[in-house]
């Protein structure tokens, strides 16, 4: 009985022609005088048998493939995180209120002139985005020029001593600038919005992954 318990896990790899020559003979000289070892053996090759008699896996055909993968639905961007979203928001506001500002100051003779650029290096704009965040920081250099020349300020990058300012209305640079503020806002506003009837990615990615099983 315990030679049976020791060969009898030996009896498929002996079935399948995978046991080791010290095994094959082990079982060969058992299996002569033991009828239920010899039973399991024998089951054991016709189930071999029976599963080398099966057919391969169906496959798939590469241009079928295609055309399913092809049909899917892509997976919509991902729309930024809300810290940058309200950050580029926050630029373009900025802009617009810099605008405002320049007017006021050509306009109603103000004392004082808005810094955006200082208070641009103070928000948060949540550094995933370069692009986004560089669009940004340049919008509002922008604005920091066409407010100093609004505002009938020399520009930072007039040669020192020269004496050379640029002569702009303070009508067109007022418009000027509202107009890229304006689409500045607009356009990190719409950045943020999921345009409706899209599907999520998290469906489209589980079907993909469906198909690849299959």
């Amino acid at each position: 009985m315990k030679t049976c318990e020791r060969l009898r896990p030996l009896l498929s790899r002996f079935a399948e022609g995978e046991a080791s020559p010290a095994e094959a003979l082990g079982v060969a000289r058992h299996i002569v005088g033991c009828t239920a070892c010899k039973i399991v053996l024998a089951r054991e090759r016709r189930l071999h048998e029976a599963l080398e008699g099966l057919r391969d896996p169906v496959s798939v055909d590469d241009e079928f493939s295609r055309l399913v993968m092809a049909a899917l639905p892509a997976s919509p961007p991902s729309k930024p995180s809300l810290a940058r979203r309200r950050g580029l928001r926050l630029a373009g506001l900025l802009a617009v209120g810099v605008a405002g500002g320049a007017l006021a100051v050509r306009l109603f003779g103000l004392a004082t002139v808005p810094e955006p650029l200082r208070l641009v290096s103070r928000l948060d704009l949540d550094g995933g985005s370069q692009v986004l965040d560089g669009l940004a920081r340049l919008a509002c250099a922008a604005a920091a020029l066409l407010c100093r020349i609004a505002a009938g300020v020399s520009p930072p990058m007039r040669p020192a001593g020269s004496g050379v300012h640029l002569a702009v209305p303070p009508i067109l640079a007022g418009l000027a600038l509202l107009t890229a503020g304006t689409f500045l806002a607009v356009t990190t506003w719409a950045v943020g919005r999921k345009p409706r009837g899209v599907r999520g990615p998290g469906r489209s990615e589980r079907e993909r992954e469906s198909l690849r099983r299959h």
